[in-house]
C-alpha cells in the first residue's frame, strides 16, 4: 500500500471499527455498517484530510439515513433502484484526484 492507500484505510479502520487490513480491502462500506452519519463522518474525514471535492457525490445513491426514509424506500421497491457500493478503493481514487470520481447514468 503506498501512502494515500494507507491513510484512507487508517481512516475507513477508525470510522467502522475494521481493521486496517479489512478497510483497505472493503468493497462496499454499507454493507460493512457504514451507514447515516458514520458514513458522513468518513467522507468528511478524508475531504478534509485530502481536500477531495464531494459536490458530485451523491448521498442517495450510496448510503441511507439511520432513520426510516420513506423517499428512500419508494425509489428501491418501486423503481428497482440499487445502492451504489462505495469501496474504499473509491476513496482512494477521489483522494488522489481530489475529487468523487464516480459518474452516474441519470
Amino acid at each position: 500500500m503506498d501512502v494515500v492507500e494507507k491513510k484512507v484505510a487508517y481512516i475507513v479502520a477508525h470510522c467502522s471499527g475494521m481493521s486496517i487490513e479489512c478497510a483497505a480491502a472493503c468493497g462496499d462500506l454499507q454493507r460493512a455498517g457504514l451507514t447515516g452519519t458514520d458514513a458522513f463522518v468518513l467522507l468528511e474525514k478524508c475531504g478534509q484530510e485530502f481536500d477531495i471535492d464531494f459536490s458530485e457525490f451523491r448521498w442517495d445513491r450510496h448510503f441511507g439515513n439511520e432513520s426510516l426514509d420513506l423517499a428512500g424506500l419508494f425509489r428501491l421497491v418501486w423503481k428497482k433502484e440499487k445502492w451504489i457500493p462505495v469501496a474504499t478503493s473509491d476513496l482512494v481514487d477521489a483522494a488522489r484526484a481530489k475529487k468523487w470520481m464516480m459518474k452516474y447514468d441519470d
